[in-house]
C-alpha cells in the first residue's frame, strides 16, 4: 500500500471514541461466533517503520473478525475467514504507539478511513495473495494552552488542541492527549503536510471557548515532533450564527447581512470585500453593489467584542458573482398580431436569459420566449417585457423594458373593384381601434404610383400588366403608426368595351362582342334580360325567344388570363326591346288577274304593320297594300311580301314571307256542244303559260260530277234542267297551280 499523503478530518473525541471501539471491539485474538461455513484466505506483507507492531484484521461494514500480528518479516496470512465482503485494517501495537502513536493506521487500499476503505470479496475455498500495505509514521504537535493574566481563570485542564488542514474550517482526524494541569497538550498521528490549530469546544464553568483555527500555520512532516506550539485562551468566544449575505449580486441591487450574535449586546462591525479586496467605505450591515463590483464574488467579515469575551471574527461564504445588467428593448410594432421581441445588450458575456411578457403590468401565461405575438387580449393595453439574466456562478438580474406605445389593433387592407384598366378600386382598411385615421398609397408591381394617395384609384394603361397592392397606415394618439399592406392583386388587364350586336326580335340572334382586352385572355358570358340573369345563357350568341319578349338585353363579359386579374365588361341594354314578329304568309292563287293577300301573323301588340310586294325580289311599284292583284306583268315571277312592323321602343323590324311558285298565265276555257242529254261537250282550256299541262272536272249546277274529268263529257239524263261548265286545272313545274272555270252551259235538255 502506498505511504498516505493526506487523513479524513474527524473531531478529536470522535477519534478517540473510534480508538476505543476498535481496540475493545476486536480484542487480538477474538473470535466473532460464526455458524459453519466455507472459507478462504488471504495473505500479503506489510512494511513498516521499524519497532511497529502491526496487527492485521479483516472486517466488513459491522463486524471485525480475528486478526494476525505481522511477522518479523512482515508477512501475514488470515488462514480461515468466512466467504464474504471485506475490507483490511492493519494498526501499530508497538510499546512507541502507547505514547505518540507514531505509526498511522491505514486501511486496505491506501485509505486512512473505516468510511473511505475500499472493499474486496473472498469467495469459499479463495486464497487471496499480495494484499499488502505501506504503512508510515505520522508527526506529532507538542504545547501549552494557556490563560493571559488579566483574563477570567480557567484551568487548561479539559481543553482540547486540534489540527486543521491549511485553508478548511473542518476538523481533522487526529489522535488528542487531554492537556495536563499546567496546560501541555499533544496531539499526535498527523499525517504529514500543513496545518493550522485550534482549540475544540469544550466547557470550564460555564464558559464556552474558541473552536476556530488559530496558531499560524504548522508544517508537519513525517515521524517528527513539533514541539512549542503554544496557544493562548483569551475568554470565551462570541457566538456567531446564522451569518450570511442575503439579497441578489447584481450592480445596483443591495446586499444585507444576516447574523445571530450572543452575548446579544456584543459590538459588530462589518467590513465588505470584493474578491478578497477590501471595499473603501463598505462598513454597514447593508451595501449596493455598483459597477466596480461587476464580475467578482463579494464577502463580509464582522468582528464582534464584547466584555470579557474573546474578541471574534466571522466571514461569510463569497457570493455569486456580481451580475452586471444591461438594457433591455422591445423591437417590433406593437399591435394584435404582430412580433416584437426582445432585445438586450451590454449585459456580461455569457449571460443567459429568460423572459416574461406583460399587458397592463399582468403577466401573460406562457409568453416566456425572447419573441411574442401579440393577441387580441392586449389590445388597447401597455405592454413589457421582463428580461432575467441568469450565469453560472454569477448573480441574477432582472430588467424591464416598455413599450412606447398601447397595442394597436389593425387589419390588413382590401381591395375591391374591378381590376382592369379604367376601373376604380377602392381600399377597404378592416377593423382599427376606434379613432384611427387613415391614409393611403398605391403601388404597382411594388412601386409607388405618383399621386395615388385617396381610398380610391381609377387604372390607367400604365399599370396594365402590373400587380396592385395598397398600404394603409392609421395613426391614433398615444398608438404606434402602423403601415398595412394589402395582398396583391392579379395583373391588371386590358378590358374591352362589350357591346351587343343583331335584332332584338323573338327568334333573331344576339352576338356579344367583348372589345379588345390583353391577347391572351379567354372569355365567358352572361345574357341578362332586363337586369336579370338567363339561366343557361352563357355562350357568345344568344338566340332571343318569347320570354325575353318586351325587355331589353344585356351581356356581361368575363376574361380570364393566367396571372391576371379577372375582369368584367357590361356591354350596354340594347336599344329597344325585345319584339314579338312573325314570318307573313301569301295567300291566293299565284296566277295573273288572282288577289294574293299578306298575312302578318302575330307581331308585338300596337306595332303599326306596312307592307311591301316583291315579283323575283324586285319591288312591284305602288304594291303596297295588305291584297295585291297580280298582272301579267309577274307572269312567270316568284312572288314575296314584306311586312315592317313599328312600334316604340322596339326595333323596326321586317319580316319577309316565304317566295310563292311562279305566277302561272291563266286562259278562259271554253265549253262547247249542245245542252242536251246525249251530246258531247268539249273543254277548251285557253291560253295558259306555255307548257301547262291540264286536268280538268265537270259539274252541273256547281256540282262536280263524279267521273266528270276528262276534256270532254257526254251529257246524261243526270244532267237534264241543269246548267254545265267545266273546271280547268293548270301544272308546270315550278309556277303555281291554278284554276279556272269556264262559262255555264244553257240548261241541259231531254234527247
Amino acid at each position: 500500500m502506498r505511504k498516505s499523503s493526506a487523513r479524513p478530518r474527524h473531531g478529536i473525541a470522535a477519534a478517540l471514541v473510534a480508538l476505543v471501539l476498535t481496540i475493545t471491539g476486536a480484542g487480538v485474538g477474538a473470535t466473532p461466533a460464526v455458524a459453519a461455513e466455507t472459507y478462504g484466505s488471504i495473505s500479503g506483507k506489510v512494511t513498516a517503520p521499524a519497532g511497529a507492531k502491526i496487527f492485521v484484521s479483516p472486517r466488513n461494514a459491522t463486524t471485525t473478525w480475528n486478526g494476525v500480528y505481522v511477522a518479523a518479516n512482515g508477512t501475514y496470512t488470515l488462514p480461515s475467514v468466512p466467504a464474504g465482503k471485506y475490507t483490511l485494517e492493519f494498526r501499530d501495537y508497538s510499546s512507541a504507539s502507547k505514547t505518540y502513536h507514531p505509526v498511522l493506521t491505514e486501511w486496505w487500499n491506501n485509505k486512512t478511513t473505516l468510511a473511505s476503505a475500499t472493499y474486496f470479496t473472498l469467495a469459499g475455498g479463495q486464497k487471496l495473495t499480495n494484499m499488502n500495505a505501506t504503512l508510515v509514521k505520522g508527526g506529532v504537535i507538542t504545547g501549552r494552552l494557556t490563560v493571559p493574566s488579566g483574563s477570567s481563570s480557567v484551568p487548561a485542564v479539559g481543553a482540547r488542541a486540534y489540527v486543521v488542514p491549511e485553508g478548511s474550517n473542518v476538523m481533522a482526524q487526529v489522535d488528542v492527549t487531554p492537556s495536563d494541569a499546567n496546560g501541555n497538550y499533544m496531539i499526535s498521528r498527523i499525517p504529514a503536510g500543513r496545518y493550522t490549530l485550534g482549540v475544540q469546544a469544550g466547557s470550564a464553568g460555564a464558559k464556552t471557548w474558541p473552536s476556530t483555527p488559530r496558531g499560524g500555520v504548522i508544517t508537519v512532516s513525517t515521524g517528527a515532533i513539533t514541539s512549542g506550539v503554544d496557544l493562548s485562551l483569551t475568554g470565551p468566544p462570541i457566538s456567531i450564527t446564522s451569518f450570511a449575505i442575503s439579497g441578489n449580486p447584481a450592480v445596483g441591487e443591495w446586499l444585507y447581512t444576516r447574523l445571530n450574535v450572543s452575548p446579544y449586546d456584543a459590538a459588530v462591525t462589518y467590513r465588505w470585500s470584493a474578491d478578497g479586496a477590501v471595499i473603501s467605505g463598505a462598513t454597514g450591515s447593508e451595501f449596493r453593489l455598483t459597477s466596480a463590483q461587476a464580475g467578482k464574488a463579494i464577502t463580509v467579515e464582522v468582528t464582534a467584542t464584547a466584555a470579557n469575551h474573546a474578541t471574534t471574527k466571522a466571514k461569510t461564504p463569497a457570493s455569486a458573482r456580481v451580475i452586471a445588467p444591461g438594457t433591455v428593448g422591445i423591437s417590433g410594432v406593437t399591435k394584435v398580431g404582430g412580433v416584437v421581441a426582445a432585445a438586450t445588450a451590454s449585459w456580461t458575456p455569457g449571460t443567459v436569459f429568460t423572459y416574461q411578457w406583460a399587458s397592463r403590468n399582468v403577466d401573460i401565461p406562457g409568453a416566456t420566449g425572447r419573441t411574442f405575438t401579440v393577441t387580441g387580449a392586449q389590445a388597447d393595453g401597455s405592454l413589457s417585457v421582463k428580461a432575467t439574466g441568469t450565469q453560472a456562478g454569477y448573480g441574477t438580474a432582472t430588467v424591464t423594458a416598455w413599450a412606447p406605445y398601447k397595442t394597436a389593433v389593425t387589419s390588413a387592407p382590401t381591395i375591391s373593384g374591378t381590376r382592369a384598366v379604367g376601373g376604380t378600386l377602392t381600399a377597404t382598411p378592416g377593423s382599427w381601434g376606434s379613432g384611427t385615421t387613415f391614409t393611403y398609397r398605391w403601388y404597382a408591381d411594388g412601386t409607388a404610383i405618383s399621386g395615388a394617395t385617396a381610398k380610391t384609384f381609377k387604372l390607367t394603361s400604365t399599370q396594365a400588366g402590373r400587380s396592385i397592392t395598397v398600404k394603409v397606415t392609421g395613426t391614433q394618439s398615444a398608438y404606434p403608426t402602423v403601415t398595412e399592406t394589402s395582398a396583391a392583386t392579379g395583373k391588371v388587364v386590358t378590358r374591352g368595351t362589350a357591346t351587343v350586336s343583331g335584332t332584338t326580335k323573338v327568334g333573331g340572334t344576339l352576338t356579344a362582342n367583348p372589345g379588345t382586352w390583353t391577347p391572351g385572355t379567354t372569355f365567358t358570358y352572361q345574357w341578362s334580360a332586363n337586369g336579370t340573369a338567363i339561366a343557361g345563357a352563357t355562350a357568345k350568341t344568344l338566340k332571343l325567344a318569347s320570354a325575353q319578349a318586351g325587355k331589353k338585353l344585356s351581356v356581361v363579359v368575363t376574361g380570364r388570363q393566367q396571372g391576371y386579374s379577372t375582369a368584367t365588361s357590361t356591354s350596354s341594354a340594347t336599344a329597344t326591346k325585345v319584339a314579338t314578329t312573325s314570318v307573313p304568309k301569301v295567300s291566293g292563287t299565284v296566277a295573273v288577274g288572282i288577289t294574293l293577300t299578306a298575312t302578318p301573323g302575330t307581331w308585338t301588340s300596337g306595332t303599326a304593320l306596312s307592307y311591301r310586294w316583291y315579283a323575283d325580289g324586285t319591288a312591284i311599284s305602288g304594291a303596297t297594300a295588305k291584297t295585291f292583284k297580280l298582272t301579267s306583268a309577274q307572269a312567270g315571277r316568284a312572288i314575296t311580301v314584306k311586312v315592317t312592323g313599328k312600334l316604340s321602343g322596339y326595333p323596326t323590324v321586317t319580316e319577309t314571307s316565304t317566295a310563292t311558285a311562279k305566277v302561272i298565265s291563266r286562259g278562259a276555257p271554253k265549253v262547247t256542244g249542245t245542252a242536251k242529254a246525249g251530246s258531247t261537250l268539249t273543254a277548251s282550256p285557253g291560253t295558259w303559260t306555255a307548257g301547262t299541262t291540264f286536268t280538268y272536272q265537270w259539274s252541273a249546277n256547281g256540282t262536280a260530277i263524279a267521273g266528270a274529268t276528262g276534256k270532254t263529257f257526254t251529257l246524261t239524263s243526270a244532267q237534264v234542267g241543269k246548267k254545265v261548265r267545266v273546271t280547268v286545272t293548270g301544272k308546270k313545274s315550278g309556277y303555281a297551280t291554278a284554276k279556272s272555270t269556264s262559262a255555264e252551259t244553257t240548261t241541259v235538255t231531254a234527247r
